[in-house]
């Protein structure tokens, strides 16, 4: 299982690193040209239209999912396959939803 969703997660990083890469090597340098320019000695990124501060977000988002990657693989997949034992936080949240589910019966 963990093979599988790794390899998920790692299929969606890459079309999302690709995704970045058009717009920060084509549509930077035509279209956007000036939108997104370096500044500070290459040490900061002036962001001048919209365009290049949804770039930004989209960039953020894309290494948010790739952190979010590991804790699925590791933690989460491991936890469900009883490799990895439970936290007294999820045999509580276990309990909770049995509870819930013997209510609606």
């Amino acid at each position: 299982m963990q093979f599988k969703t790794f390899f998920s997660a790692y299929k969606k990083m890459a079309v999302w690193h690709l995704v970045e890469l058009v717009l920060g090597k084509f549509l930077f340098k035509t279209v956007f040209k000036g939108a997104l320019i370096c500044a500070g000695d290459g040490k900061d990124w002036k962001y001048r239209t919209g365009f290049a501060h949804l770039f930004l977000v989209l960039h953020i988002l894309g290494t948010v999912q790739a952190l979010g990657m590991h804790r699925n693989v590791f933690i989460k997949d491991a936890k469900a396959f009883g490799i990895v034992p439970k936290t007294k936080k999820d045999l509580k949240k276990e309990e909770k939803a049995n509870l819930k589910e013997e209510n609606k019966k």
